[in-house]
């Protein structure tokens, strides 16, 4: 019994142990857009419609790898996503918000951040062991960035470099600048 315990113990660790990918990410632009993309999501979570959150206006952050992003989401995540964090939280966890990646042109992605404090504030509130209002200080204070992610529950996952937002959360708005 021992064995077949060590056994299964060595062939997980043999499945996890390259199975984490990392990509390499850089932001191209951000440009002002009134609405949310209903197409070209890049490996979407099965069976679940893209569609508008409903929350204004996004700033739509742009950017590039050389990596086949494509394709790696499609071996290494179920489906593929977004952060949107403080930049001092280098790991994917709790954030501000998360949604799909979608294709902008030939080997470029976008992300769609909303313009809306309130929706940020209440997407973070739905974390119930959250503190918000420190995570929103901290927010305020690093300024924020996104990551991109995925796994594959149980054997693979998919992540980026943190890219940083030009944009920063300040008393209750999130003011846009070219950082």
């Amino acid at each position: 019994m021992i064995k077949v315990y060590y056994v299964l113990l060595l062939v997980g660790i043999m499945l996890t142990i390259g199975c984490a990918r990392t990509i390499q990410i850089e932001e191209a632009g951000f440009h002002f857009v009134k609405t949310y993309p209903s197409t070209e999501q890049v490996h979407p979570y099965p069976d679940l419609p893209d569609i508008d959150p409903g929350v204004g206006s996004y700033l739509k952050v742009i950017f590039d790898t050389e990596q086949d992003l494509e394709a790696l989401a499609k071996k290494y995540t179920h489906h593929l996503y977004f952060n949107l964090q403080p930049c001092t939280q280098i790991e994917l966890g709790y954030d501000l918000w998360s949604g799909g990646v979608f294709k902008s042109g030939r080997d470029k992605y976008a992300v769609y951040i909303p313009l809306s404090y309130e929706a940020l504030f209440k997407h973070a509130s739905g974390y119930g062991a959250l503190d918000i209002d420190q995570y929103i200080k901290t927010a305020e204070k690093d300024g924020v960035c996104i990551i991109i992610g995925g796994g594959n529950f149980g054997w693979g996952n998919l992540k980026s470099n943190l890219i940083v937002v030009p944009a920063r959360i300040k008393s209750g708005t999130i003011v846009v600048s070219d950082l």
